[in-house]
């Protein structure tokens, strides 16, 4: 069967862009006041073994694993950023109701685009991109135990197409201080579904 693989996925901390409930793919925003803080508590309840620990390279994201994983070898991966909103980043949904572009995404969010933005099978394209590298160096340096820090949609792409009970990509339940355990065997992550999902809810759920 090979060795144990285990990947374990981390949402980053609350931003005020998400309290205030702004699309927010590419904007380079810092965590909110309240994110820090329930970062240094989850610190206290977060597992230890971590080999490695992959990372969006937005802000957001940085800064959680630094708050959760001072002493653990933090690789950033732009290929781990959020969706990009092109121009509707930083706007609302209230914002984009009346737009003809905006009700077109709703409608077929696969292949329209906002206005210097990505559809999401560009998205997810780029995301599984990423994930594979992130499985070549695993298997390379013989990794087995490592997390990624990265945003809600990032999270949805991976859990769509590895956990071993599907679901589609908006049935996926993201929230803040939730972590997804994938554990299977070195046969995994490549077109192949994990064996095992475990959720853990790490701390207070929070809307947005």
């Amino acid at each position: 069967m090979g060795r144990t693989l285990a990947i374990t996925l981390f949402r980053h901390g609350l931003t005020q862009e998400n309290v205030e409930r702004r699309y927010n793919g590419w904007t380079d925003v810092p965590l909110s006041k309240k994110g820090e803080d329930e970062a240094m508590k989850l610190r206290f309840f977060t597992p230890n073994g971590y080999e490695r620990i992959f990372v969006s390279d937005l802000l957001r994201a940085k800064q959680t694993a630094k708050l959760l994983f001072p002493h653990v070898e933090r690789i950033e991966c732009p290929a781990l950023r959020e969706v990009n909103f092109g121009s509707w980043e930083g706007r609302t949904a209230d914002d984009l109701r009346e737009e003809p572009s905006y009700q077109a995404w709703l409608n077929n969010p696969e292949s329209f685009a906002p206005n210097g933005g990505e559809t999401m099978e560009v998205f997810k394209s780029r995301v599984m991109t990423g994930w594979s590298k992130i499985i070549d160096r695993m298997r390379q340096e013989e990794l087995s135990n490592v997390a990624l820090v990265a945003h809600g949609g990032v999270l949805r792409v991976l859990l769509e197409a590895f956990a071993p009970r599907k679901r589609l990509f908006w049935e996926w339940e993201v929230a803040f201080g939730t972590a997804f355990r994938l554990v299977g065997n070195d046969e995994q992550g490549r077109g192949v579904r994990f064996t095992s999902l475990q959720v853990e809810p790490l701390m207070e759920k929070v809307n947005g």
